[in-house]
C-alpha cells in the first residue's frame, strides 16, 4: 500500500469509509487500513492490473467498462464506444456498441439488468451501473459464464449465462454526471458483490443475512460437464412436485464434475454436518415440459427445505427453516466428493421429517414428550442416523434396489 495521502474524497472501497491510502500497483483503489485493502484482495485482485493497463480512452466517445467473457476466467477492463443522448435514459442497450462483444446481430439481442449494490454498500449517486447481456441468454444456448464462477469463486446464486458487459449510465448531462461515466474500482466491487447475491433466498426483506451464506443457488445443466479434470461424482437431482407428476419419480441420479467451481466452494448444510454427512445443494432449472404445463410453478420441494432446519441451539431461530420455500428442483452432492445415491437422500429426508421435527417440538414444548435441545443434538448423529437407515433399508428389502444399496457410510 502505498503512503500516498489522498487529496481528493474518496470513499475505501472494503468498507466505504473515508480513505487515506491507495493502491500501488493500480492506483486506482482507495482503502482506509491495511485491514481493509487485504480483504478486498481476493475481489480487486481480477483488475487491479487490467484497470492500470488500459491506458487512455480512444475517444470522448469510448468509457471504461467490464467484460465478463463466456468462456474465460478472468474478467477484463476494457473501452467500449457509447453513442447514445446522455439526456435519453430510454432504450440502454442500444446506446454500446457491444454486439461483437456480447456476439448478437443487432440492439434488439441485446437487454440491460440494473445493478443494485447491496443495502450495506448504499451511497447516494448520479449513475446506476447496468449489466448488458443476451435477450435470451437463458434459453438461447448461452454456456454458464466462466469468469463469474471463478471471481465469486462459485457462490452466486443465478445462472449468469454468455458474455456479459458491465457500463454505467448517466441521469444527467452535467459535467459531473459526465466524469463518473467510467467504471470504477468500487463500481467493480458492487458489481462483483451483486453477482454473487442476486437471486439469494436468505436475506430478509432489509436485506439482512443474520444466518450467514446459505448453500442454496442456481446450478446450470453443463455443471456435470468437464471445466476442469472431467472426473465426475453422483449426485442426487430432487425433483419438485411439478416434476415428480410429471415423470414418475422425485429422486434421480446425476453426474457432477468433481471439484466444479458451481459446488466446490459452497458450505455444507449445517443439519448434515452434524450427521457427519456433509450435504451442500443447488437450484436445478426445471424441465420444459413441466414450465410449458405449469405444474412446477409455485410448488414447493419439501425435502431440500429440511435440509435448512437452523440447529444452532444459541439462536432464536433454533428448528425453523432457515430460507423461504424451496420451490423447483435442486441438485445435492456430497462435500467429500463421494457417491451419494438416491436411496441415501429419501431416507435422510424421512429421517428428518417423521424423527427430527417431532423432536424439535418436543423441545418447544409441543410434542408428546420434554425434550432438551441438547437430546435434540444426540439425535442428528451419524450414530443414531446409521441406525435409522439400516432399519429403514431392511424394512424394504424385497426391493432390490435397496437391498443392494450401500449406508452412506460406508461409500
Amino acid at each position: 500500500m502505498s503512503d500516498q495521502v489522498k487529496t481528493m474524497s474518496q470513499p475505501c472501497v472494503n468498507c466505504l469509509k473515508e480513505a487515506w491510502k491507495h493502491c500501488k500497483q493500480c492506483g486506482f483503489a482507495w482503502y482506509c487500513s491495511a485491514s481493509c485493502q487485504k480483504t478486498d484482495w481476493p475481489y480487486h485482485k481480477t483488475l487491479c492490473l487490467g484497470f492500470r493497463d488500459l491506458g487512455s480512452s480512444p475517444s470522448p466517445q469510448h468509457v471504461k467498462a467490464i467484460l465478463f467473457p463466456e468462456e474465460r476466467d478472468n474478467p477484463e477492463a476494457i473501452w467500449v464506444e457509447n453513442n447514445g443522448d446522455p439526456q435519453d435514459e430510454t432504450e440502454i442497450s442500444q446506446k454500446w456498441d457491444v454486439k461483437d462483444l456480447l456476439k448478437v446481430q443487432s440492439d434488439c439481442d441485446i437487454s440491460p439488468h440494473m445493478v443494485i449494490p447491496h443495502w450495506s454498500r448504499y451511497r447516494k449517486s448520479s449513475f446506476q451501473i447496468v449489466l448488458l447481456l443476451r435477450t435470451g441468454f437463458l434459453t438461447d444456448g448461452s454456456k454458464p459464464n466462466q469468469s463469474i464462477g471463478m471471481v465469486t469463486k462459485g457462490n452466486f446464486h443465478f445462472s449468469w449465462r454468455g458474455p456479459i458487459v458491465a457500463v454505467k449510465v448517466r441521469y444527467s448531462a452535467s459535467e459531473e454526471a459526465q466524469a463518473s461515466r467510467n467504471i470504477t474500482v468500487l463500481d467493480m466491487r458492487d458489481t462483483f458483490g451483486f453477482l454473487e447475491y442476486y437471486g439469494q433466498y436468505a436475506a430478509d426483506e432489509t436485506g439482512n443475512d443474520e444466518l450467514g451464506p446459505i448453500s442454496f443457488w442456481w446450478l446450470a445443466p453443463e455443471l456435470k460437464t468437464e471445466l476442469l479434470d472431467g472426473k465426475q461424482i453422483q449426485g442426487v437431482k430432487v425433483n419438485c412436485k411439478g416434476e415428480t407428476d410429471l415423470h414418475g419419480k422425485k429422486y434421480i441420479p446425476i453426474d457432477v464434475a468433481k471439484g466444479h467451481p458451481a459446488m466446490a466452494f459452497l458450505r455444507p448444510c449445517a443439519i448434515t454436518e452434524r450427521l457427519e454427512l456433509p450435504l451442500i445443494m443447488r437450484r436445478y432449472p426445471v424441465d420444459d415440459l413441466v414450465q410449458q404445463s405449469g405444474r412446477a410453478l409455485g410448488k414447493k420441494n419439501n425435502g431440500p427445505q429440511l435440509l435448512q432446519i437452523n440447529v444452532d441451539p444459541q439462536s432464536h431461530r433454533w428448528g425453523l427453516v432457515t430460507t423461504d420455500s424451496v420451490r423447483g428442483n435442486v441438485v445435492i452432492t456430497r462435500k467429500d466428493s463421494k457417491d451419494l445415491h438416491p436411496n441415501h437422500v429419501e431416507a435422510l429426508f424421512v429421517y428428518l421429517s417423521e424423527v427430527i421435527l417431532a423432536a424439535f417440538n418436543d423441545s418447544y414444548g409441543f410434542g408428546t414428550e420434554a425434550m432438551s435441545r441438547e437430546q435434540v443434538l444426540e439425535m442428528l448423529s451419524k450414530r443414531r442416523f446409521e441406525w435409522f437407515f439400516q432399519q429403514y433399508r431392511a424394512a424394504r428389502e424385497d426391493d432390490e434396489n435397496w437391498r443392494n444399496t450401500e449406508s452412506p457410510y460406508a461409500v
